[in-house]
């Protein structure tokens, strides 16, 4: 150590070399403290954003309704191809298209109005050739067609799983089958359309009281009908079947359970007329049109 009073060359170069030790000390640790803070502020932003992926990451989306056309998938694409300025409401699906009122003339039967919600032909190699078109009475059908557009508010979803044709079906409303012959068809040909269109009606296990009420009203069919003219079968809300021959009533038997056999003879799954338990309720949302007052 050089004395106080005596400061030669060789001190004076200890001291300055023990300064700049001591400036880069403080140097370097204030480029440790504020690399430091970074190192801290980014790892928190970047376990915040991870916590934010695997949060979005494992959020379930809303489950759409099944579809046996798989419109359900498709319409979850077409949401995330959607532009983010217009985002999707999550759990909101479109509602029903109302129909026109007034695009095809309401069929009035004893001053009740009955709307037509589907029309379709029949072809091939069948006895009975005929264009078959399927009426709702709409004042019944409409007070009841709410529940079903609740569950199955589009379209698609009306269309899939049968729930329209299981709503005409099981439905308590009056509904109205109009066939217009496109070839003639003798009185057996026609009997034959129910019988091979119930076959398990006619079955030998069947209730003895259902196959009495579905021979009773085989045996309304009693004449012949010509190319142009129409077989009519109208089923009550109560079950009562009444066939018209070419406008000639015939009141056939009451039988809840046989009006819904008769009805799977066009709308059910198994059918002879399969090709048209789709085209007869094609148009079912025309139910949601207003009322129309029959004229008299």
């Amino acid at each position: 150590m050089c004395s106080s009073a005596r400061l030669d060359g060789r001190c004076f170069v200890e001291f300055s070399t023990r300064c700049v030790r001591s400036w880069l000390c403080v140097g370097l640790l204030v480029l440790c403290a504020g690399s430091g803070r970074g190192w801290a502020e980014e790892g928190g932003s970047k376990s915040s954003g991870s916590g934010q992926s695997n949060s979005g990451h494992n959020r379930r989306p809303y489950p759409p309704l099944r579809s046996a056309s798989g419109l359900a998938a498709a319409s979850a694409s077409a949401t995330a191809s959607a532009p983010a300025s217009a985002p999707a409401v999550r759990g909101t699906v479109p509602p029903l298209r109302d129909a026109a009122a007034g695009t095809t003339p309401p069929l009035v039967v004893d001053g009740r109005s009955y709307l037509m919600i589907g029309r379709g032909e029949l072809t091939g190699s069948v006895p009975v050739r005929y264009q078959a078109a399927m009426y709702l009475e709409h004042a019944g059908a409409r007070q009841q067609f709410g529940s079903l557009t609740t569950r199955a508010p589009t379209k698609a979803q009306l269309m899939s799983e049968n729930r329209a044709q299981y709503f005409v079906i099981w439905g308590r409303f009056a509904r109205m089958v109009v066939l217009k012959l496109t070839k003639p068809a003798s009185k057996a040909e026609l009997a034959a359309l129910f019988q091979t269109g119930m076959p398990e009606v006619f079955a030998d296990r069947t209730p003895a009281e259902l196959r009495k009420d579905a021979e009773s009203l085989v045996k309304l069919v009693d004449r012949d009908l010509a190319e142009g003219q129409e077989l009519r079968v109208h089923v009550g809300e109560n079950g009562q079947i009444d066939l018209y021959l070419d406008g000639i009533k015939r009141v056939g038997p009451q039988s809840p359970k046989l009006a819904r056999h008769v009805l799977e003879i066009w709308l059910g799954y198994h059918s002879a007329a399969r090709s048209l338990r789709h085209v007869l309720v094609d148009k079912i949302e025309v139910l949601k049109t207003p009322l129309i007052k029959p004229s008299k």
